[in-house]
């Protein structure tokens, strides 16, 4: 029997985040008050997966009504998750993961007004499919008018497990979504573009470098991307090799490439290393360690990103830079509950005189006081 869920959410017609053409409607309480919603980026891949939001009605999902056989596992694998607005089939998810407790994690820098990157499931990239506006024709009936177990309720899941939605109902989507499924897939870079070079040109690779650099820097990061794919591994200054890879990485990052940026970024450390003191123009390696601090922790890979906050601390020679990088490492002890290297690195924070992030190292100290009198409580 097929796993499969129907999932309302609101009406957008791309799902690729919030435009002034594009903005959710008749998505409940929250897209009124709010004018956005968690699930405007459904059908948006961020390092080669969606991330599938919707209201659920409670603190986690049943899902055991996905399969009798889950057992303990809190994520049920190889799901079809279906995407439904104004009671139209809108897209779908095909082989998802289905998690009994939200996830999350947190990504600031791609669009600030969508940091929190809540969900409930997720899919493979090439397993998304969108529907266009003019093509959502399919509608999923409502339990209110044809009885319970035979449409939607007012929860925003529908498990679909009645005798009728698994004889009479979901043979027709599933029949529905085979017809759609080689049509409307959504778009993404493969492996192979994102690996493009662009073809030859004849100017100096030092001005093609500075091209690619200006490219980066007015948000150009695909055209750029391809120019660095070329200069990575053509002849420049050893120094000029390991800048090409470092934006070849920046780019990767940009577009939210998150794998292909840390390998990229582990490469440039270990080259940069190599390179001799006067080949080092500037302080690379430092650059490099913060953006793969930083993709670390949006992956929620904080124990990879200590030791490269550690090395920002101890070779960073500006004071913000220093601090943010410690209270990154106060941050990661915290939700470790590291409670003895919190303190050490407290005691650390107040030797340097400081103010900066005062508030977040109050707070810290606050936590550390609790889990201690935790601790003494419970001996």
């Amino acid at each position: 029997m097929s796993k499969i869920i129907f999932c309302n959410i609101a009406w957008m017609k791309k799902y690729r985040g919030m435009t002034d053409d594009d903005k959710p409607v008749n998505g409940g309480k929250f897209v009124d008050e709010t004018g956005t919603a968690y699930e405007c980026y459904n059908f948006f891949p961020v390092n080669h997966f969606c991330y599938g939001y919707f209201q659920a009605p409670g603190q986690q999902l049943n899902l055991e009504r996905i399969d009798k056989n889950i057992g303990n596992s809190e994520v049920a694998q190889d799901v079809t998750v279906v995407w439904v607005a104004n009671r139209k089939i809108v897209g779908w998810y095909d082989k998802a993961e289905v998690f009994k407790y939200w996830r999350s994690f947190n990504e600031p820098a791609f669009d600030e007004n969508h940091a929190n990157w809540d969900h409930w499931c997720k899919a493979r990239e090439e397993n998304v499919f969108l529907i266009p506006v003019a093509k959502r024709n399919f509608s999923v009936p409502s339990a209110t008018t044809n009885g319970i177990g035979k449409g939607m309720g007012q929860s925003n899941i529908w498990y679909a497990d009645s005798d009728w939605a698994k004889e009479i109902f979901i043979p027709e989507v599933e029949q529905y979504l085979e017809n759609l499924r080689g049509k409307y897939p959504i778009e993404y870079l493969t492996t192979k573009e994102i690996n493009s070079k662009i073809s030859y040109i004849k100017i100096p690779k030092q001005d093609l470098l500075n091209r690619a650099c200006d490219m980066f820097d007015t948000g150009q990061y695909f055209r750029a991307l391809k120019v660095f794919n070329y200069l990575a591994y053509n002849y420049l200054s050893p120094y000029k090799i390991v800048l090409s890879k470092f934006y070849r990485g920046y780019s990767l990052e940009k577009l939210l490439f998150y794998d292909e940026a840390i390998e990229t970024y582990k490469r440039v450390l270990w080259e940069f290393e190599k390179l001799n003191d006067d080949e080092k123009e500037y302080p690379l390696d430092l650059d490099c360690a913060f953006n793969l601090a930083r993709i670390y922790e949006v992956m929620n890979k904080k124990s990879l990103a200590y030791p490269l906050w550690k090395k920002l601390f101890e070779e960073e020679t500006e004071t913000n830079m220093r601090c943010d990088a410690l209270l990154r490492m106060m941050w990661t002890c915290e939700s470790e509950q590291d409670w003895t290297k919190l303190q050490e690195l407290l005691n650390i924070y107040d030797g340097l005189n400081t103010t900066e992030f005062i508030d977040d190292v109050k707070e810290l100290k606050k936590v550390l006081r609790n889990a201690k009198r935790e601790i003494r409580k419970n001996c």
